[in-house]
């Protein structure tokens, strides 16, 4: 699945079943250039995307085999702005009943949380 943005998401650290990833938001991002003219937001299909890539980065050994299914939930609760550092602070979890992973972003910036990504991983039976 290609990126929404150009820009790589950095892995900052990883302790087992938590991890902390990072994306500068940079103001040359083309998808910034229609949303909204003259006054650039992030679009949140974006802060989506983010917490995806991030979560491809920090695996945990025993969530390998999962592959992305939905995104289970979406809470936006400010906008990201150009300029802005997204950190992103992810924890997995299984899934009830071994149906496969859950992850969580919670995304921050300089000024406090902006949204919270809950992803849902199948367990892939041509993985296993």
């Amino acid at each position: 699945m290609p990126a929404l943005l150009a820009t790589p998401v950095l892995l900052v650290e990883q302790d087992g079943y938590n991890a902390t990833a990072a994306l500068d938001v940079h103001a040359d991002e083309p998808v910034l250039s229609g949303h909204y003219p003259g006054f650039a937001v992030l679009p949140g299909v974006c802060v989506i995307d983010t917490v995806r890539r991030a979560a491809q980065l920090c695996r945990p050994a025993d969530a390998q085999h999962g592959v992305f299914d939905t995104v289970e939930s979406a809470r936006f609760l400010e906008p990201v702005f150009p300029g802005d550092r997204m950190r992103i602070t992810l924890r997995w979890e299984p899934g009830r009943e071994g149906d496969g992973w859950r992850c969580t972003g919670a995304v921050t910036v300089e000024d406090g949380k902006v949204a919270t990504i809950r992803l849902r991983y199948r367990v892939s039976e041509v993985c296993q």
